[in-house]
């Protein structure tokens, strides 16, 4: 008898996605791939070593984005280095 996953869906950018998704097969992680979806369970992203948070809004107008409204997450730090 097959076993049943159950995990909840985030969606995000396709670069990320495709980041993450190449660190967990280099770390032999391959079977929580699953077409378009990893199961991530019992694993935590970390920032890499050096890296310079910025807030959502910097990364946001470095694209040409608009910022989040006011209490939105905008101010939220992220690392912009995610895709190296």
């Amino acid at each position: 008898m097959g076993g049943t996953r159950t995990y909840a869906l985030l969606e995000v950018p396709q670069e990320l996605f495709d980041l993450v998704k190449g660190r967990m097969i280099d770390a032999g992680y391959e079977h929580a791939i699953n077409g378009d979806e990893i199961d991530m369970h019992g694993i935590a992203l970390t920032p890499a070593e050096g890296s310079t948070p910025v807030t959502i809004n910097t990364w946001r107008a470095q694209r040409g984005l608009p910022p989040l409204p006011e209490g939105e997450g905008g101010n939220a730090v992220i690392d912009p280095n995610w895709k190296s």
